[in-house]
Parts: structure tokens; C-alpha cells; sequence
């Protein structure tokens, strides 16, 4: 087993949602291993797990482990991983990612100038319409005017791809441009 512990004060569990990044020697395992996390009071804890790096023999050089939740020291092992009570659920149909938590759902789009369609907890929409928008401060025109010269840069997706959607955590990537 191998110990994960927080840098600082707090353990894991004062951080829900935590990635962590572990180094295997060359050998010890096979890309197909599962693994587990139990905290200090040895309970098992939600992982989603994924590899990161391969050794030329094709072992796992590092993997990256989500946790959900954890009570101090989590220790990390090889074995089934625990399944959490609310799973993260992904829908890519249409034109649009649904990915729910259970508490939050976010509905991001595919392409557009519009990133985050929409945000709901239950069924209060917490947030809408959310782009990318990028504000370039190129240079001071006259300081001791207060002028600013800005240019603004508004980004759209052109394509979205979900990495991941494991029963802990989410992933979704893709291409912008900003014009």
C-alpha cells in the first residue's frame, strides 16, 4: 500500500475532489490494475483511477488516482475500487455534455461562443450563458491619466470531448479559438 497525505494541514478530506499522481516501479503493475482507497479509519473511499506514464515494458510508470472524500491518511492499493453513493454521470447527446453530480448539474456545449449552457442545483438554475472571454492589457497608455488600452479576445469551442466520465470525477477537453 502506498500512504497519500495532504501537503498541508486538513488530509484529504478538507479537499473533496483531490488528484493525486503516483510513481510505480518498472514492473510492480500491469496496465489493467484496479485499485482501492480506505482512510485512516480503514473505510473504503471512492477512486476513479487512470494511468498517466508507462515503462517500456509496458507496466504502469505513474498513475493518477480522484478521490472523492477521506478522513486523514488514505492509503492507496491494489483491489476493487469503492463506488460512491452519487455517482458522476455524463450524457453526450445532442449538442450539448450533461454532467451531473447528483447536487449540481452543468450542460456544457459542444461548439459556440457559449461554454456553460447552463448550471442547475435541483431545480435552480444557478448560472447561465457562461463564455470565454480573455481581456489583454497590452500596454499603459498615460498612467497618470488612468488610461487603459484593452483589447478583448472572446473565445468559442469548436469541438468538446469528454476524457473521462468515471463514477468520481468528470474530464472534458477541446479545442477553442479566441477571436
Amino acid at each position: 500500500p502506498v500512504t497519500l497525505d495532504w501537503l498541508e494541514d486538513g488530509g484529504l478530506g478538507a479537499a473533496p475532489g483531490s488528484t493525486v499522481g503516483v510513481p510505480w516501479p518498472k514492473g510492480v503493475y500491469q496496465q489493467d490494475q484496479k485499485f482501492a482507497v480506505t482512510d485512516a479509519d480503514g473505510k473504503a473511499v471512492p477512486v476513479q483511477s487512470w494511468p498517466i506514464a508507462y515503462w517500456p515494458d509496458g507496466s504502469l510508470k505513474w498513475t493518477a488516482h480522484a478521490v472523492s472524500s477521506g478522513n486523514g491518511k488514505l492509503s492507496l492499493s491494489a483491489g476493487e475500487a469503492a463506488v460512491p453513493d452519487k455517482k458522476v454521470t455524463v450524457d453526450k447527446s445532442g449538442g450539448t455534455i450533461t454532467v451531473s453530480t447528483g447536487v449540481i448539474t452543468a450542460r456544457i456545449a459542444k461548439s459556440g461562443a457559449t461554454l456553460i449552457k447552463s448550471v442547475t442545483r435541483g431545480s435552480t438554475e444557478i448560472a447561465k450563458n457562461g463564455r470565454l472571454v480573455l481581456i489583454r492589457q497590452p500596454e499603459i497608455e498615460d498612467e497618470d491619466q488612468g488610461t487603459v488600452k484593452t483589447e478583448r479576445f472572446d473565445g468559442a469551442i469548436s469541438d468538446a470531448t469528454v476524457e473521462q466520465d468515471g463514477p468520481v470525477q468528470a474530464v472534458q477537453s477541446g479545442p477553442c479559438d479566441c477571436r
